[in-house]
């Protein structure tokens, strides 16, 4: 049975793992393609994507409609690797200290405003930029209802980030912190430690030493 520090180092690593890979692998292909290139490690078109079209002229439309979109997701992108590494910070405060610094109820506000805010942006990308005119063109849908460009999906976007939008303030104060030394993360959850006395279930008795 693994230690709470055992499993904050696991999941440390994790998250550096991810931060690290996007910065490598995810800036160079979605940067490359945003940029018009194919970002395939030097590959031809055939052998980088099964089924591509063999002509140079269908490939760069195929390209064409993909290098918006990979610009929206190199900036999502970056913004994940972000996370990867609060998310780090938290698993390396918890493996050095376990809970007598950070909360575990600040440790689960920020996991659940980190994923609400990855479902909200991958969903409203894909209902925003869903293309409608194309489907549903059986059924009279107008040509506006194909976004021209992945950026007309950011209303779409915000409106599913509405919810977590009241927690920019707490979030704007807990990632100085968190990225801080063990007394800036001290001093920001030294109200917050209600929740680490564990009751019968309750999901603190995961974090306990």
């Amino acid at each position: 049975m693994f230690s709470n520090k055992t499993m904050a180092m696991v999941m440390k690593y994790i998250s550096l793992f991810s931060f690290m890979f996007w910065l490598i692998f995810g800036n160079y292909m979605t940067g490359a393609q945003a940029l018009g290139y194919l970002g395939a490690f030097g590959l031809g078109n055939e052998k980088a994507v099964p089924g591509a079209p063999s002509d140079q002229k269908t490939a760069d439309m195929v390209q064409g409609f993909f290098q918006p979109v990979n610009v929206i997701v190199f900036m999502v992108g970056n913004c994940q690797a972000g996370q990867d590494y609060i998310n780090y910070k938290c698993g390396e405060h918890v493996q050095r200290a376990g809970l007598k610094d950070l909360s575990w109820k600040d440790m689960h506000k920020w996991s659940m405003i980190n994923l609400s805010y990855q479902a909200g942006v991958i969903f409203g990308l894909f209902v925003g930029f869903y293309p409608y005119c194309i489907v549903f063109e059986e059924y009279g849908f107008p040509e506006w209802t194909c976004a021209q460009h992945p950026i007309f999906t950011a209303p779409f976007i915000m409106l599913f980030l509405l919810p977590i939008m009241k927690h920019i303030g707490w979030t704007m104060k807990f990632i100085p912190a968190v990225c801080g030394d063990a007394a800036k993360i001290r001093t920001f959850s030294k109200n917050t430690h209600n929740w680490d006395v564990p009751q019968v279930g309750s999901p603190a008795e995961t974090f306990r030493d």
